[in-house]
C-alpha cells in the first residue's frame, strides 16, 4: 500500500539555508500475472516509494535520493544535497540561478477508458489461461506463456519558488510466447518479445477476442517451417567477400554480375567428364577395378548422382578456394570499380594482370579461407598477400608525402629491369635569398635551379635523387 504523505508540508519543513530547493516524489506499482506451460506462475504487487531533494547553492546543484519520506528523512536528504552543492561551487564551471527552475503548475494523467479495479485478479488470470490454450494449437508447441503486468507510476514536484506538477502513467505491458519444437528444429514466436508491447492504456487494451486471435496466430507461427539454417563456411567466404566489395564502393549491379560469374556458375559437366578421363586411365592400368564402373545401369545412376553433388561444390570460386587450400598457394581475387575480375597466384604465369595498373581491391582468399577454417600449418598463407612490392610502396610514400603545390615532376629510372632511382623535382617560392641559403645547408639535394625577376630571387627548383 502506498503511504500517503503530503509533499508540500515536506518541503516546507526543509531548513537547509538552500538559494532554491525542490523536492520530487516518486511511486511507482507493479502488479505482473503471468501463466507458464499451464500453470501461475507469477501473481504478485510490488512497489517502490521515494523522494529527491535538490538544492541550488552558490551557482551550484546538489541532489541527494531517499526512501526515508519523515520529515528527519527528508532533512537529512536535504542536508547531503546541500553540503555537495556548497563543496562543488567552488570548482564550478558555470554559476547556475533559479531562473533556470521557472515556477510551472500543472496536472497531466494518462488517457484510459478501464482502471485497475475493473478487471480482477481472477478474471485476468483466467484470460491469461485461455490465451495459454489459444497458443497450444499443436502438440509441437512445447512451452507456452501469456504475461499481463499492470504499472502505476507518480511523480509529484514542488519547489521553495511555487512550482507544484503532478503527473499519473497508467501502462500496461502485455506478451505472448510459443516455443515449437519438430525434429531438431526449434523456434519461437511472441507478441513482440518481452516489454515489446508496453502502452500507456487502461484494461480496455485486454480485449478478450483480440487476445484469443492473437494467441492462436502466434501458435500457428511457431509451427511455420524454419527457414533459418547455418551457413557453409563457403557462404561465409562469399558475404566476406561481398563486405569487403561493398566497403571498396562497387555498387551492387557490379557484385551481382560477379556472383553470376563466381557463385552461380558451375562446372559440374566439366568436372564428370574430367572423372571418366580418370576412369579410362585405371580402366588401361587394372581392367578388374574398372568392373563396377563398366555396369551401365550403375553408370547412369551415378552419374546423377555424382552431377548433383558436384552442382553444389563445382562454382568457379569453390575451385578456386579448393586450389588455394589443397595446394597450400597464396591466392587472391582483383576487381575494379567495373566489375572486372582476375583471379592470381603465386605459381601462375599471368600475374601481370592489367588491373593491377588501375585502382582495384585485393581480396587475399588464402588468408580468409584458412583463417576461417582454422588450418594453421599453411604458411604461405599467415600474410596478407600484397598488391604492391616494396619499391612500389616506397614510391607511393614519396608521392603522398610531398605537398603537391611544389611538386613539379617525379620520374623513375629502371636498371636491368628493375626499378633504380626516383627522382623529385619541386619547385620552391621564396623572396629572400636567405631561404635559398637555408635550404642549401640542409643538404638533401642533387641539383638546384633558381629563378630571379627585378633582381630579386622569385623561386629555385631543387631536384632529390632516391637510389631504391
Amino acid at each position: 500500500m502506498r503511504n500517503e504523505i503530503s509533499i508540500k508540508s515536506l518541503l516546507d519543513a526543509v531548513t537547509v539555508p538552500a538559494d532554491w530547493v525542490g523536492l520530487r516524489e516518486v511511486y511507482e506499482s507493479n502488479t505482473p500475472r503471468m501463466i507458464r506451460d499451464g500453470v501461475p506462475v507469477s501473481n504478485g504487487h510490488y512497489s517502490t516509494h521515494g523522494a529527491m531533494v535538490e538544492v541550488l547553492v552558490n551557482g551550484q546543484f546538489g541532489y541527494f535520493g531517499t526512501p526515508d519520506l519523515s520529515q528527519s528523512g527528508i532533512e537529512l536528504a536535504a542536508k547531503k544535497a546541500y553540503d555537495q552543492a556548497k563543496a562543488a561551487s567552488k570548482y564550478a564551471l558555470h554559476h547556475f540561478t533559479d531562473e533556470v527552475r521557472p515556477k510551472n503548475i500543472g496536472r497531466y494523467s494518462s488517457p484510459f477508458e478501464k482502471d485497475l479495479r475493473s478487471i480482477s485478479a481472477k478474471e485476468l488470470n483466467m484470460l491469461l489461461l485461455d490465451a495459454y490454450n489459444n497458443l497450444k494449437v499443436s502438440d509441437k508447441i512445447v512451452s507456452a506463456s501469456s504475461l499481463a503486468n499492470v504499472i502505476q507510476t507518480n511523480f509529484h514536484f514542488v519547489s521553495s519558488n511555487g512550482s507544484d506538477v503532478e503527473q499519473d502513467f497508467l501502462m500496461l505491458e502485455f506478451d505472448l510466447s510459443a516455443t515449437a519444437v519438430d525434429g531438431q528444429n526449434q523456434q519461437t514466436r511472441t507478441f513482440g518479445g518481452m516489454r515489446g508491447t508496453c502502452r500507456q492504456a487502461g484494461m480496455e487494451f485486454l480485449d478478450q477476442m483480440e487476445i484469443l486471435a492473437q494467441a492462436n496466430k502466434i501458435g500457428e507461427q511457431a509451427l511455420e517451417k524454419n527457414t533459418q539454417r547455418k551457413l557453409t563456411y563457403f557462404e561465409y567466404l562469399w558475404i566476406r567477400i561481398v563486405d569487403d566489395m561493398n566497403r571498396y564502393g562497387i555498387r551492387y549491379e557490379v557484385i551481382r554480375n560477379i556472383k553470376k560469374e563466381l557463385v552461380d556458375k558451375t562446372l559440374e559437366k566439366d568436372l564428370l567428364a574430367e572423372i571418366h578421363k580418370q576412369v579410362d586411365k585405371i580402366k588401361q592400368i587394372n581392367p578388374d577395378a574398372a568392373q563396377f564402373i563398366n555396369d551401365e545401369e550403375k553408370q547412369q545412376t551415378n552419374k546423377s548422382k555424382i552431377l548433383e553433388i558436384l552442382s553444389h561444390i563445382s562454382s568457379p570460386l569453390h575451385l578456386i578456394l579448393y586450389y588455394a587450400v589443397a595446394y597450400k598457394k597464396q591466392g587472391a581475387l582483383i576487381i575494379n570499380h567495373s566489375g572486372n575480375l582476375h583471379v592470381e597466384f603465386d605459381d601462375m604465369d599471368d600475374n601481370e594482370s592489367e588491373l593491377k595498373c588501375s585502382p582495384h581491391l585485393c581480396i587475399p582468399l588464402s588468408y580468409m579461407t584458412t583463417n576461417y577454417l582454422k588450418i594453421d600449418d599453411l604458411d604461405c598463407c599467415t600474410q596478407i598477400n600484397k598488391p604492391l612490392n616494396e619499391k612500389e610502396n616506397k614510391l607511393i610514400k614519396i608521392i603522398r608525402g610531398r605537398k603537391f603545390g611544389e611538386l613539379e615532376s617525379i620520374s623513375v629510372g629502371y636498371k636491368n629491369g628493375e626499378m633504380d632511382l626516383i627522382k623529385v623535382r619541386e619547385l620552391k617560392r621564396t623572396v629572400i635569398e636567405s631561404r635559398l641559403i637555408d635550404h642549401i645547408q640542409k643538404g638533401g639535394y642533387h641539383n638546384i635551379e633558381y629563378k630571379v625577376q627585378g633582381g630579386s630571387l622569385v623561386h629555385f627548383v631543387n631536384e632529390r635523387v632516391i637510389k631504391v
